[in-house]
């Protein structure tokens, strides 16, 4: 090639100016070739050197057909035109150029690509600013702001529009931009339309104020709503708090008295508590008029209100339920003023507060009261102005606020249900359902219903209350706490067949001079007696005490009677001591015409573990000495009497016998004969349990109860961290437990067993409930929100009729049998199986679940063929022979006597031994402890529940554990099994053997207990006796279990710990201090108007009418406390006596 040609020294390229390729080398200098020029070099030489030099292939043109251009090349090649050559490997569609040393190949208009390879259809124009649309049409497509065939005209709308319609046209400013050329930042940008910086959005975290212009439109800097401030709104303005950046929100703030007026909607609440014990009290109103003026303030009251709503979610509330609330009013809550009947919406914390609570002030004042706590995170709650009185109802009117249609659905279907003409509902018959009452119920089925009383202005609301049902399906209602009007005394009777209140005009007998009807009262206990056909009410209490007084109401002649309530003491000189018990229960026994009083709790005395009896024929009352296991510390349970048993079931939750556990409750029976009591033990292997609930039976307390034919019922106070809410079912024939789902659920997943048919039922505590006329009626209760309406809730009396839906359901609980025949099938129990026809064998039925012997006008439900027997409930399963000894783990489930229908119980055929250091064992009757329970010490064969060493030193209190054998001390642990851990990781107060002091000399440990026991020491003083709220909290240990006394805030005074649960249900305590805890300011010790008003319990009153002054005293007003008729007479004597030394004015804020 000729390229290596230029390299030898003194050589140069003679070649054909048109095509380099053709030359020859030859010798020469810069200037020329030293045979003189290209021109007249030989031919043949030509030819001979380029052949040599270009190959075979090419040959030098013929010099006659050249023309003269012919050139030297000594320094550097020439450059070779590909282009002009054809030797280029430019594509098809492409264009070749020629450049120094190479070419280039650019495709051809309307083509696009590298030029070499690939030459691709496109647009003619080359699209500047912009860019080709390619198929089908090929045209540019230009950038914003630019236009023509190849995007290369300024449209003049500053590069923010399109001008479809011609230069200086702005179809659309685009960028956040306006104005006629898009020369304007828009509102909520900022910047410069016309600068290449442009406008930006402003970031306000999305509480920018749109009426001032959303920011800044040169800085940016927002323009903030009320409640944020910072150049971006990321900050809370004074008086909120939260987290506003990227949309968070804001609250309002804790204060002592915060009006919130002029909002549609906002948020309240404290999020991260200090821990500190801040007052908090927010009243939002829907009048902007409102104010805390005394002035004023009832003119704020006044006309037409729009109803504020409140909503608040249970992931937005960290209070513990232990001691403290959030409660939420209808109006003004007490603290503030008493010119408005308030009424209390929400007792809320963590535990009893549901996915999402809506509540509606209907008054267009909604008053949200909490006091922060250590060990509470707080909580926040949106609050709204509603538009109408309907909240969202689709069927209200909205002017009149009530149900446009009144008229019954298809007319309640006939004679299946009564019309209410009040709501528009009907009122199904058993056994009916559906709007209409046009479908009948499946035996499966458990039809739950809201009976709504228009006319019973809030008398449902309560708490601690008497519910009792008399032979002719009338419901008794006495006493209770209400949220609003405190402690009650009413008596009300429900007509289950009318359902309707019925007025009760009674008397009171001459000889009753002291009283004429019992005074307010909750957590009292009552019974019905059929042979008197009366009710009698015993205890109770009242803020300050427990009640002894004993009455009786005859439902003949509607009169009051006060009966004895006293009981001779247990000393020589016969001295009378009362009764006085609360949390207690009252049953009726026909067999003795007796009536017992069972468990209860007393300041004085403790927990009880006394069966008291009243004889009716006597009109006394006496001490039963019972034996067996008792329960030693009982209160908040229920009772029933089962009379073909001659045995009454109590159930609860013990709350510190020897052998408690606090995560379960339990079922106690008392043989009435034999005086006997057994503790029944819960076996998962006899029980039903339903899906997505365990097999257990969890810890329940202030439930309710009710007794059918063959089952005990058990309702209410589920266990806060309960998935669903189950009713407790405990089959009386085979003695088995049976749980049942008491709300609807997705079977989606699940083979369907029980269904439940309308409305949840909200397991609340403190409700009271009661079997009439087929149906369990519940009144009352709370669980964040009282209970404002009747319960009903239908179910069959056979509790195999519950799991007819299929085979293995049913026969999976013993006792049950199976037919399915055609479309229907049935479970049914050995009972039901016992009435069949006894000609035929086949089974007949006149309503839904009630299966008997064939009689004129059934139906037959089953042939006898058809029949799949189950398992059969003798003997032993009813005493549970098949149950591993071992698998007992305390002395009293050991040596339980079962009970059944016609006959003695059923002895235990286990035995407990005693003695072991290790602790005691449960093992198989007849065979020797030593060996079964392997041990260094000798041990105790025991077969009488009477003789559990549990039993021994069982006093719930200090005053009745000082006997020979006992001691008090905190600093021992039962650990189970019988076993007792001492030293200062103690928890709570036990009455312990005095031989374990013996125990500890003999270690050389008795320093680990000296100066903490009772004797030598004196028995801690009961709380209720320490009047001061520290020397509260430094107190306790006058009861079982009391780790020490708490301070009810709401209340004033001092409490047991024991009695806390009961007292304190509801939100009636507010705010509980415990030892560790500061208590709160004292009103009384401000001396300053502004430091008084930072409490909200705190108003000052001043001396002057001139409020500027600052003289004045600070006074205190009790947040939530709803006193009795009698409280209420002595505060307001006391009040008009202190009213004569000052005249003033009273400020709140």
């Amino acid at each position: 090639m000729f390229e290596y040609i230029t390299e030898s020294v003194g050589c140069g390229w003679c070649y054909n100016s048109d095509n380099p390729l053709e030359g020859t080398c030859t010798p020469g200098s810069f200037t020329n070739s030293d045979h003189g020029t290209c021109n007249i070099i030989n031919t043949s030489q030509i030819e001979n050197s380029t052949s040599s030099s270009i190959g075979k292939n090419r040959s030098m043109t013929d010099p006659s057909s050249l023309d003269t251009s012919f050139a030297w090349a000594y320094e550097e090649c020439p450059d070779i035109d590909e282009c002009k050559l054809n030797i280029h490997k430019c594509h098809s569609k492409a264009t070749c150029k020629n450049v120094p040393g190479s070419y280039l190949c650019s495709c051809n208009k309307g083509f696009a690509g590298d030029g070499f390879n690939e030459c691709r259809r496109s647009c003619l124009e080359t699209c500047e600013r912009g860019f080709c649309s390619g198929e089908p049409h090929f045209q540019c497509k230009c950038n914003l702001g630019w236009t023509g065939p190849a995007c290369d005209i300024d449209c003049g709308c500053s590069f923010h529009s399109t001008c479809s319609q011609g230069v200086g046209f702005c179809d659309q400013c685009l960028n956040y931009t306006s104005g006629a050329t898009c020369q304007f930042c828009e509102s909520g940008t900022y910047g410069d339309a016309v600068s290449s910086s442009g406008c930006t959005p402003c970031h306000c975290n999305g509480h920018e104020d749109r009426n001032k212009g959303i920011c800044d439109p040169k800085t940016g800097i927002c323009f903030c709503k009320a409640k944020f401030h910072g150049d971006r709104c990321e900050k809370c303005a004074e008086g909120y708090s939260g987290e506003p950046v990227n949309g968070g929100d804001c609250h309002h703030d804790c204060f002592a008295k915060s009006v919130i007026i002029g909002e549609q909607q906002g948020i309240i609440g404290v999020v991260n508590s200090t821990g500190g014990l801040r007052d908090c009290l927010w009243i939002v109103s829907s009048n902007p008029g409102f104010s805390l003026d005394p002035h004023t303030l009832k003119q704020g009251l006044d006309g037409d209100p729009i109803p504020v709503s409140l909503s608040l979610f249970k992931s937005r509330i960290d209070v513990n339920c232990e001691d403290n609330n959030v409660y939420i009013y209808d109006g003004l809550p007490p603290a503030v003023s008493t010119i408005n009947n308030s009424r209390l919406l929400a007792v809320l914390c963590s535990d009893n507060t549901a996915e999402e609570v809506v509540m509606v002030a209907e008054s267009g004042l909604i008053s949200v009261v909490y006091s922060e706590k250590p060990g509470s995170r707080g909580f926040n709650a949106s609050f709204r102005i509603e538009s109408c009185g309907c909240h969202g109802e689709p069927d209200c009117d909205c002017e009149k606020k009530v149900k446009k249609d009144s008229v019954c659905h298809n007319n309640c279907t006939q004679n299946q249900g009564i019309c209410d003409s009040r709501t528009g509902r009907c009122r199904c018959n058993l056994g009916f359902m559906e709007d209409d009452c046009s479908q009948r119920s499946g035996l499966n089925q458990l039809l739950s219903s809201k009976i709504e009383l228009e006319d019973s202005n809030g008398i449902l609301s309560r708490i601690g209350h008497s519910l009792i049902s008399d032979s002719n399906g009338v419901l008794w209602l006495f006493g209770g706490y209400h949220p609003d009007r405190g402690i009650l005394q009413d008596l009300r009777a429900f007509d289950t067949k009318t359902e309707m209140f019925k007025i009760v005009n009674f008397q009171t007998l001459e000889k009753t001079s002291e009283l004429s009807s019992p005074p307010p009262r909750l957590f009292h206990a009552a019974c019905y007696a059929l042979e008197s056909n009366s009710l009698y009410i015993h205890g109770g209490m009242n803020f300050n005490e427990e009640l002894s007084d004993f009455w009786r109401f005859d439902l003949n002649d509607l009169v009051w009677e006060s009966l004895t309530h006293t009981i001779e003491k247990r000393s020589i000189d016969n001295e009378k001591v009362e009764i006085s018990l609360a949390g207690h229960t009252l049953t009726y026994i026909p067999d003795s015409r007796s009536i017992l009083i069972i468990g209860g709790y007393s300041q004085d005395t403790g927990l009880n573990g006394v069966v008291y009896e009243y004889l009716l024929q006597y009109s006394t009352w006496k001490r039963i000495k019972t034996t067996g296991f008792p329960p030693t510390s009982l209160f908040g349970h229920t009772a029933s009497y089962i009379q073909g048993m001659k045995t009454l079931f109590v159930f609860g939750l013990v709350g510190s016998s020897a052998s408690s556990d606090s995560s379960q409750s339990y079922l106690y029976c008392l043989n009435i004969d034999t005086k006997v009591w057994s503790v029944l033990p819960f076996s998962p292997k006899h029980s039903k349990a339903v899906y997505s609930s365990g097999n257990t039976i969890s810890g329940r307390m202030f439930h309710s109860g009710v007794e059918t034919p063959n089952s005990l019922i058990f309702l209410g106070a589920d266990p806060p961290n309960s998935k669903l809410n189950t009713i407790l079912v405990f089959w009386l024939e085979c003695l088995q437990w049976v749980k049942i789902t008491a709300e609807k659920q997705d079977f989606k997943f699940m083979r369907k067993q029980t269904e439940w048919i309308g409305p949840d039922f909200d397991s609340n505590f403190g409700a009271r409930s009661v079997f009439s006329q087929g149906s369990i009626y519940t009144i009352g209760g709370v669980r964040g929100i009282y209970r404002t309406y009747i319960s009903r809730i239908q179910l069959s009396q056979d509790v195999c009729n519950l799991f007819s839906l299929n085979q293995i359901d049913c026969l999976d609980i013993t006792g049950c049998n199976f037919c399915n025949q055609g479309n229907s099938s049935v479970c049914f129990s050995e009972y039901r199986a016992s009435q069949v026809s006894q000609e035929t064998g086949d089974l007949y039925a006149r309503e839904p679940g009630d299966l008997h012997a064939r009689e004129p006008g059934d139906l037959k439900i089953c042939s006898q063929d058809d029949i799949v027997k189950g398992q059969v409930c003798d003997q032993n399963w009813i005493s549970q022979n098949d149950r591993d000894c071992k698998s007992l783990s305390s002395c009293g489930e050991c040596l339980v006597e079962w009970p059944v229908f016609g006959g003695s119980p059923i002895q235990s055929h286990c035995q407990w031994c005693h003695g072991c250091d290790r602790g005691g064992k449960c093992v198989p009757r007849g065979l020797d402890c030593s060996t079964e329970n392997l041990c260094y010490s000798q041990q105790k064969s025991i077969e009488l529940s009477g003789e559990c060493p549990e039993l021994e030193c069982s006093a719930t209190s200090c005053t009745n554990c000082l006997d020979s054998n006992c001691f008090w001390s905190k600093q021992f642990t039962r650990s189970g099994k019988q076993r007792v851990s001492v030293g200062e990781d103690g928890v709570g107060w036990t009455c312990q053997r005095k031989s374990l002091l013996h125990i500890l000399e003999k270690a050389n440990k008795t320093q680990m207990v000296i100066g903490e026991t009772s004797p030598p020491l004196p028995c801690p003083s009961p709380c209720h006796a320490l009047q001061d709220c520290q020397a509260c909290l430094e107190g306790g240990g006058a009861d079982a279990g009391d780790e020490g006394c708490v301070w009810s805030v709401n209340l004033g005074r001092c409490l047991s710990a024991v009695l806390k649960p009961m007292l304190c249900l509801g939100g009636i305590c507010g705010k509980v201090l415990k030892s560790g805890d500061s208590c709160p300011p004292n009103c009384k010790e401000m001396r300053t108007c502004s430091s008084c008003l930072k409490q909200t319990p705190c108003g000052w009153c001043s001396f002057t009418q001139e409020t500027v002054q600052g003289i004045g005293v600070c006074a205190q007003v009790q947040i939530g406390q709803r006193k009795g008729r009698e409280e209420k007479g002595r505060e307001g004597k006391r009040r008009e006596e202190k009213g004569k030394d000052y005249t003033g004015e009273y400020v709140l804020r």
